[in-house]
């Protein structure tokens, strides 16, 4: 099978489940947010964030360290013993996952009292300890599948785990649900540790299959000092990021009630933007997230061959696709975000952030794709130094911000920081590859083609008749007719281009 068509066949299957899996876990969450309330959703964010910090303490690079170890081995020699090197990856992921346990357990009391402001007992930071091992051999596992490009293995675990969540978790549901926040937090959570782990269960039995599939060679180096040449900056940075991220979390709320908004409110509208409209953008990116993942081990076999053009080229055609899907979904949050909102959340204060946040699912699609490139050109120090000068300036604005603006400023800080972001990440990567930015192509074609189908919906006149299949159809006409506009602007420039050079 060529690299292309397994590329392509890799994506598809893995967006498909993708899709699946986000689409129930979205449903699930609307399900949730709505029986449970926006101030306990965003107890529930602070938590999460604590989660983040501690996932990221255990994994601290293990998925790229794997994925990049074992990508490189294939471009030099493609008969490399896979099977000593993805174990040796496996035992110092499981390592690093104790490790983090560990600490997690000892800090549990202190984390439950300063940092979530006792509105949860040190209980649920035991749960999220105690996963973290299976957090993190699982990342391991799931850099394998991806470096060896068998993404489709893995993928049905995903499945797997977000059923045996929303099972786990509406049970728990059920009992906890009028005993208080603290409750409902702790259910979400043992939820997701009962899923993580029976998940890690599945996950490593197809591995082990895999594996032994592969012969096992004598002569095998320890792939030790290239693994910690990996995870040492990378967990570093990570370390210093996640904890930046978490203060920046935990600080929102306290600057929210500094503009004189009640506790409860503030955690209200923190839930409302970050637990509600936000996973509302990220939605349709699982569309794109599977092709920018399996670009790290592509653009890493390029680059151990030192076959520059090809990765600008890669570039290019990546950048063209992802800029007209970024600014397609930008065209249909902007017409549909009333619709979307009222549907999804039967809410009117939601609408108001979707139509405000719209544009910023342009910076955070298009941003994720550079990352994965630039991880495949061994810059992930850089990115995280990106990201920590980003929480920098965002932690800035939000002390500045928020105390006179409220959610509002909170919106603004939003902005800051994608952007911020996702220029960082544009510069380094011209830096890196010093490709060609085609304005014309990335920027202009896919922004008429959204002014020119946006005229053409306004003029039909699509009336919404309050049911999902009316949400579905109004918004797939707005993309056929994106798609038709677009590609009919596309043949036209590359008629008049052909004209010029003739």
């Amino acid at each position: 099978m060529s690299r292309i068509k397994r590329f392509v066949i890799n994506g598809i299957m893995v967006s498909i489940t993708a899709l699946i899996i986000n689409t129930i876990s979205m449903s699930f969450n609307i399900y949730v947010s709505n029986r449970v309330g926006t101030e306990a959703i965003g107890v529930f964010s602070l938590v999460m964030s604590v989660y983040a910090l501690a996932i990221t303490i255990s994994s601290s690079g293990v998925n790229l360290a794997t994925m990049k170890i074992i990508s490189e081995k294939l471009a030099k020699d493609a008969n490399c013993d896979l099977k000593r090197i993805s174990k040796q990856c496996l035992k110092f992921s499981l390592f690093l996952g104790v490790s983090a346990s560990v600490i997690f357990i000892a800090l549990a009391r202190i984390i439950a009292t300063k940092w979530l402001h006792n509105k949860v007992s040190p209980t649920t930071i035991y749960f999220i300890a105690i996963a973290l091992p299976f957090i993190s051999m699982s990342s391991s596992i799931n850099g394998y599948f991806c470096a060896v490009r068998k993404m489709y293995k893995s993928a049905f675990s995903q499945g797997l785990e977000t059923i045996i969540k929303i099972v786990a978790i509406l049970f728990l549901l059920n009992i906890f649900i009028g005993k208080g926040i603290e409750y409902i937090c702790l259910a979400l959570i043992i939820g997701d540790f009962i899923s993580e782990v029976l998940s890690f269960m599945y996950l490593y039995f197809i591995y082990n299959l895999d594996l032994n599939k592969l012969p096992l060679y004598r002569n095998a180096t320890s792939c030790r000092n290239r693994f910690i040449s990996i995870c040492t900056p990378v967990a570093i940075t990570s370390y210093i990021k996640s904890g930046l991220s978490t203060l920046k979390q935990m600080l929102i709320p306290v600057k929210l009630e500094q503009s004189g908004t009640s506790c409860s409110d503030a955690l209200s509208q923190y839930g409302l933007v970050s637990g509600m409209a936000m996973p509302i953008f990220m939605f349709p990116s699982v569309f794109i997230n599977a092709f920018s993942n399996l670009l790290v081990p592509e653009i890493t076999c390029f680059y151990e061959r030192k076959e520059f053009s090809k990765i600008n080229k890669t570039i290019s055609i990546i950048f063209t696709f992802a800029f007209a899907f970024a600014f397609c979904v930008f065209g249909v949050f902007c017409n549909f975000s009333s619709e979307i909102g009222l549907f999804i959340y039967n809410r009117h204060d939601i609408v108001f952030f979707l139509k405000l946040l719209c544009p910023i699912v342009l910076f955070i699609y298009l941003d994720n794709i550079i990352d994965c490139i630039l991880k495949g050109l061994n810059k992930q120090v850089g990115i995280m130094l990106c990201n920590i000068l980003d929480l920098f300036v965002s932690i800035s604005f939000i002390c500045i911000l928020l105390p006179k603006k409220g959610i509002l400023g909170y919106v603004i800080v939003l902005f800051i920081s994608e952007i911020l972001n996702f220029s960082i990440s544009l510069f380094q990567l011209k830096k890196a590859t010093n490709f060609n930015f085609n304005h014309v192509n990335w920027i202009l074609k896919p922004s008429f083609s959204v002014i020119v189908t946006t005229f053409i919906i306004r003029k039909l006149a699509l009336v919404w008749n309050n049911t999902l299949q009316g949400l579905v159809f109004i918004i797939a006409t707005f993309v056929a007719i994106y798609c038709l506009i677009y590609g009919l602007v596309s043949v036209i420039m590359k008629k008049k281009y052909k004209i010029i050079h003739y």
